[in-house]
């Protein structure tokens, strides 16, 4: 994960996002591929979402599909870079598989989705 230490980005589970979902900004870089995590900013407003979360000091929360997924650590590396010393940032090491298998065992009161089309 470049040169992030887990001292900077805390990593977060599916329980502890389930029952705090209005305390979290969701941030996902495939938010144009169908279902997302309920509360995930639209890619296209990411960076207006994430300032407003820091003018209001709420927690940001980044996943991606799993946790190999490359792409959203690059991506993840990038937001610390540019908000450095933000102590509010997360992420979701097993992403949108794990939600969504428990979504579809616990169904969507419990793990709720978003489907963008």
């Amino acid at each position: 994960m470049g040169n992030i230490s887990d001292k900077n980005i805390k990593k977060i589970n599916h329980k502890q996002l389930k029952n705090n979902m209005n305390d979290y900004l969701f941030i996902s870089i495939y938010t144009n591929i169908g279902d997302v995590i309920y509360g995930t900013a639209l890619f296209s407003d990411e960076d207006y979402e994430i300032e407003k979360a820091l003018l209001n000091n709420k927690s940001i929360v980044f996943y991606g599909i799993d946790k190999d997924d490359i792409v959203y650590y690059k991506h993840l590396y990038e937001l610390y870079k540019k908000h450095i010393g933000y102590d509010k940032l997360y992420f979701y090491e097993n992403g949108l598989n794990e939600w969504l298998l428990f979504n579809r065992l616990y169904g969507n009161q419990e793990y709720p989705i978003y489907r963008y089309v």
